[in-house]
């Protein structure tokens, strides 16, 4: 009868216990209200947590729009090559240059930074996807599952270990994004590419001041469906088409047709060999070069930077403080070795 006595005992405070932590657990979401009132302007903090990763994802996607175009813009010039000769029976003169081959580093500089961003970009996702996943399934589902679990003897230390996880996934990571959030909000008027008062804060079209040298000379006469067909028929197939059926006068028909059909050719290239050589000449190395090594990639440092560290921060502070809301309320104090992580 002791036994059963002390047994009934032991259960009773444990369930006056869970009572006692329930309304705990109902009086912090109450007292988080006014304090994300006070610190953000949005009652609801895990709206306040989740617009903070919406705001950084948008700088960082339109900074990573306006990277793309530049890199677009600059390998327009690096790669732009040209040639033209003058056919001769003795000697044939011939030019091929390729005036901004040397700004090959900076697309690789480019190249570069476009992956670590959006590399980080995945990561702000990742953080608001796990977010939302908490939000929607806390509730519903593993909370109730924890107050249950921890009412029943044999399962009161995995359900307390549940309810932990809980406050830590529905309290403490929103939190600890909106402390991520002030943080991020004092640090982004320094970013390098952002403008003052933008709600966007970086300009996705901006391509940072890179020149844009438009399109090559000629692109209409050589994208013209006519001029493929006249250079792939060729000489000697203009000459068949045109000069077989003349008989006796068929070979001086031929010579003609070469002669033509060579002098076209020379010409049109010699014709746009000058506005070639000025089409890519006329790019500003020395401003591209100071606008990506000034502005666009100490941007995407300072960026991928601050986002990796408010990420570690976050993860940190909820590992930490759930680890410790498990042990007071007598769950398992590894988390299954997710503290080990720290």
């Amino acid at each position: 009868m002791g036994v059963l006595e002390n047994w009934v005992k032991i259960e009773l405070q444990e369930l006056f216990t869970t009572a006692i932590i329930l309304v705990l657990i109902g009086a912090s979401f109450e007292a988080a209200v006014p304090v994300a009132t006070a610190l953000t302007g949005n009652p609801n903090y895990q709206s306040a947590a989740i617009s903070y990763l919406d705001s950084s994802i948008i700088d960082m996607s339109n900074f990573f729009m306006s990277l793309t175009k530049a890199n677009y813009l600059i390998s327009k010039a690096a790669g732009f090559s040209y040639s033209g000769s003058l056919s001769g029976y003795i000697a044939t003169p011939f030019i091929s240059e390729a005036p901004k081959a040397g700004l090959s580093p900076l697309i690789i500089a480019l190249s570069g930074a476009l992956d670590n961003l959006g590399n980080t970009i995945l990561l702000m996702d990742a953080q608001k996807m796990l977010l939302i996943f908490f939000l929607k399934t806390i509730p519903a589902w593993f909370f109730p599952l924890g107050v249950l679990l921890r009412l029943v003897p044999n399962t009161r230390k995995i359900g307390a270990a549940i309810l932990s996880l809980s406050i830590g996934g529905f309290l403490i990571f929103p939190w600890a994004l909106i402390i991520d959030g002030e943080i991020y909000k004092v640090l982004q008027p320094g970013f390098q590419g952002t403008v003052p008062g933008s709600p966007h804060i970086v300009d996705p079209e901006s391509a940072f001041g890179i020149q844009d040298i438009g399109e090559p000379p000629g692109i209409g006469v050589l994208c013209n469906k006519a001029m493929p067909a006249y250079t792939i028929i060729g000489e000697y197939l203009w000459s068949v088409m045109l000069c077989s059926w003349l008989g006796p006068a068929a070979g001086a028909c031929s010579a003609i047709v070469h002669i033509i059909y060579y002098t076209s050719v020379a010409g049109f290239q010699i014709s746009f060999t000058s506005s070639l050589q000025n089409y890519a000449s006329s790019f500003n190395t020395q401003a591209a070069t100071s606008q990506l090594y000034g502005m666009a990639l100490p941007g995407v440092t300072q960026r991928v930077v601050v986002a990796i560290a408010l990420t570690l921060f976050s993860a940190i502070m909820t590992i930490i403080l759930t680890r410790n809301i498990s042990i007071a309320l007598g769950g398992e104090g590894q988390l299954y070795g997710l503290s080990k992580i720290i």
